[in-house]
């Protein structure tokens, strides 16, 4: 009897080692309902807890040019690794790296092994991939240039107000943001050295693709969608926008109008190619944000996972860490150049607008209303995407989370994680000098408008001459119109 009860509690062991092996997380036996000696864990497959992902997330991959040839899911290794494998003393066998085990794992930290075929890229990843999306974002960037070049030049009239015309190069600087990024991102793919800096490979596809393993795509293309039909319908307004001078020149301003009437072989296709790619591109780069941003929030909870689980082995969190810091720091970098791009553009083109608003004596038309309210979401959505105007929130986030983690059994354990997590903190960004030329931008633009109010307000002027007598006599008044 004793003999029996000794092998069912091996096998529960072998069992308990089994499931943590497959699943980075311990099986609980006494929760169980059901006799200890009969538990079984099945092995998971990757067709079996892999979901495809959505076809939105490749169509908008495939229109901002995150592709190239070949596979695009890899497998990831640990710096440590890495370097043994450059020395060639890398030989990689199941369960020899635990950090290379938990790069592999999906958001129910499951370690799966994911193809290109479970995840849905085989149909837009082609042959020629990597040369076509260098192509599309070159054609995107002549296009776009050419668009502002022939806006500028061709329009010099007295119709056309400098501000506005500044106000709609602002809109089209603000549509190409997105691909310029990509842009950098593909030249820096392809040809290393030419960008320095790391944080263009935050849009590297390679990256993208193995930090979306710790999204739940299924629950976040809701969103996904969502800014899909905004942008359809934004672009449908803003082609309207385009054709409704041809009916009526008074639903939008006088420069749309001229451009319209009289560019219909050179400006109205280029307008119609930059605002059904700029506004579609707009929409799929704040959703690819999103889920980044999304994945680091996913990962914090793996992480905190696996410290918990691996606490007396420090070496092993804090290589762990150190892994999490590197993707972190890569994410943090792209973050803030791209908001600082979006709120700087579209303050600027703000302030214009207003500035139209306050001088324009006659009602404004109808699109120009709906011009200033498209600045607004573009100052909005990038926010929304990242969760703030910076991600520094997500490594507080961590280390609350570690922190939470302290018990009296293991303190100095957790000691050693908080003191490394505080020396691997980035450094803050001059978020500082950012804040100082809003201010500045915006006092000055008050000065101006106080000015040119307090002119308004008083135009009329007196004219003077001197009679024979040497008195001063009032000759003319005139009045602004």
């Amino acid at each position: 009897m004793s003999s029996s009860v000794e092998s069912a509690r091996e096998l529960n062991n072998d069992k308990t080692m089994t499931h943590f092996a497959t699943y980075g997380s311990p099986l609980n036996i006494q929760d169980s309902s059901v006799d200890s000696a009969s538990v079984k864990v099945p092995l998971l497959r990757a067709n079996e807890v892999t979901d495809k992902w959505p076809v939105l997330l490749w169509f908008y991959l495939k229109t901002l040019g995150l592709y190239h040839s070949g596979r695009l899911v890899r497998p990831k290794i640990c710096a440590k690794c890495h370097r043994a494998k450059k020395h060639n003393t890398f030989r990689y066998m199941e369960g020899q790296c635990k950090v290379c085990d938990s790069l592999m794992w999906d958001y129910r930290g499951i370690p799966t092994e994911i193809t290109d075929r479970d995840i849905g890229s085989s149909f837009f990843n082609h042959c020629g991939s990597g040369l076509l999306s260098l192509i599309w974002l070159l054609l995107i960037t002549g296009i776009t240039f050419a668009n502002i070049i022939l806006l500028i030049t061709r329009y010099s009239d007295d119709q056309c107000d400098i501000v506005h015309i500044l106000a709609w190069i602002g809109m089209k600087l603000l549509l190409y943001i997105g691909p310029f990024i990509c842009l950098v991102s593909v030249i820096h793919t392809t040809w290393p050295t030419v960008f320095m800096g790391s944080w263009s490979n935050a849009l590297a596809v390679e990256f993208v693709v193995h930090r979306l393993r710790f999204v739940n795509m299924k629950d976040k293309q809701f969103a996904g969608y969502a800014l899909f039909l905004g942008s359809i319908a934004i672009v449908c307004s803003q082609c309207l926008r385009i054709t409704a001078p041809y009916f009526d020149p008074d639903l939008v301003s006088p420069l749309i109008a001229n451009e319209t009437l009289s560019g219909l072989t050179s400006l109205v296709p280029l307008h119609f190619f930059v605002v059904i790619e700029g506004y579609i591109n707009f929409g799929g780069f704040c959703y690819l944000v999103y889920l980044l941003r999304c994945s680091y929030e996913s990962e914090i909870r793996l992480i905190t996972k696996f410290l918990r689980h691996h606490i007396e082995d420090t070496d092993l969190c804090r290589a762990r860490l150190a892994e999490a810091f590197d993707a972190y720091h890569i994410f943090r970098e792209f973050a803030s150049g791209w908001i600082a791009l979006n709120l700087i553009l579209c303050t600027v083109c703000l302030l214009l607008e207003l500035h139209i608003w306050i001088v324009k004596t006659q009602p404004l038309a109808l699109f120009q209303y709906e011009h200033s309210f498209l600045l607004v979401f573009f100052l909005l959505f990038p926010i929304i995407s990242l969760g703030n105007v910076d991600v520094d929130y997500l490594w507080n986030r961590l280390l609350r989370q570690v922190s939470r983690q302290r018990s009296t059994r293991q303190e100095q354990y957790w000691d050693k994680l908080m003191q490394f997590l505080q020396e691997q903190r980035a450094g803050s960004r001059p978020w500082q000098s950012v804040l100082a030329y809003f201010l500045s931008t915006i006092a000055i633009f008050s000065a101006i408008q106080f000015r040119l109010w307090s002119f308004d307000k008083d135009k009329s002027v007196n004219v003077y001459s001197v009679m024979a007598n040497g008195s001063l006599s009032l000759m003319q008044h005139y009045q602004g119109a």
